[in-house]
């Protein structure tokens, strides 16, 4: 009976581990797609998983790029086997996917597979271009 009790209690322990920590990377997802749409700032949601040389390789690029942009691009990353949900709901097939946002939180591009600096760098300005448009009045189609 003992014995039958302390897996009894040990199962039912696993099972609220493993609750806590879906429901929280649940959380923390749609905390991340929230602030896509909420933040009004130009968004690249970059996905990947820790297991994904490309996605590996693509990390300093990353890095180099939310340096440079700072606090004019929000650079959110979902890993796919954390966020599985989300990233499900987004249709994303392959790792690393790369997903930009305009300031309205309007998907405008995809990418998937390893998404060179210079070409992110030129995604990212030409949003930013049409942010500006937008907030001074501007059509978007003028500004270019």
């Amino acid at each position: 009976m003992k014995k039958a009790l302390a897996a009894l209690i040990f199962v039912g322990a696993v099972f609220a581990i493993i609750f806590t920590y879906t429901y929280q990377m649940e959380k923390e997802s749609a905390a991340i797609m929230e602030s896509i749409t909420r933040e009004g700032r130009v968004t690249m949601l970059n996905i990947g998983a820790q297991f994904c040389p490309p996605c590996q390789a693509m990390e300093p690029v990353i890095e180099e790029v939310q340096e440079h942009y700072q606090d004019r691009v929000y650079m959110p990353y979902l890993d796919m086997q954390k966020h599985s949900k989300q990233v499900q709901h987004l249709g994303v097939r392959t790792t690393p996917t790369q997903i930009f946002f305009d300031n309205q939180g309007e998907e405008v591009y995809r990418h998937e597979g390893i998404l060179e600096k210079e070409e992110i760098k030129d995604k990212l300005d030409e949003l930013l271009e049409k942010k500006s448009a937008r907030l001074s009045g501007l059509s978007p189609a003028a500004a270019l």
